[in-house]
C-alpha cells in the first residue's frame, strides 16, 4: 500500500475516514462515465453551417433569415442545455470544447438573422406607409 500513497494524497477529500485523504475516483479529475454521450461535433457542425448560411444572406439582402434564426435558436439552445449539463456532471465534458465553439457560431448567426429581420420589417413597413 506505500507505493499508492501518493495517488491517495493527490486526491481531495477524506470522507468515510478512508485513508484520511479521500478516494481516489473522487479527485477534480475525474468524470463520470454513465452520463450522456456529448453531442459536441453535432453542435459545432450545425453552428458552423447556419453561420455560413446567415452569412450567405448578406448578398442575398438577408433574405436566408427566415431559415437561419429558428436554426440558429435551436443550436444555441442546444449548446446552452448540453454545456449546463456538462457543468452539472451528467454529460461528458470533453465535448465541451466543440460545444462552445459552435454555440459561438449561432449566437453570431442569431444576431445576424435578427438584423435582417428588422431590417425586412422596417423596410416592409416603410413600404406600407409609403402608399
Amino acid at each position: 500500500m506505500v507505493e499508492n500513497e501518493a495517488f491517495w494524497k493527490k486526491s481531495p477529500g477524506g470522507k468515510n475516514g478512508h485513508k484520511e485523504q479521500g478516494l481516489p475516483w473522487e479527485g477534480p479529475e475525474m468524470v463520470r462515465r454513465d452520463g450522456e454521450p456529448h453531442r459536441g461535433s453535432l453542435i459545432l457542425f450545425l453552428g458552423e453551417a447556419v453561420f455560413f448560411f446567415s452569412l450567405l444572406g448578406v448578398p442575398l439582402l438577408g433574405l436566408p433569415w427566415i431559415v437561419t434564426l429558428p436554426w440558429s435558436l435551436t443550436v444555441y439552445l442546444m449548446a446552452r442545455r448540453d454545456l449546463r449539463r456538462m457543468g452539472a456532471g451528467l454529460m461528458d465534458p470533453l465535448g465541451r470544447k466543440p460545444t462552445e465553439e459552435g454555440r459561438g457560431y449561432s449566437l453570431f448567426a442569431l444576431v445576424l438573422s435578427l438584423v435582417f429581420a428588422l431590417f425586412w420589417g422596417l423596410f416592409i413597413l416603410y413600404l406600407s406607409r409609403a402608399r
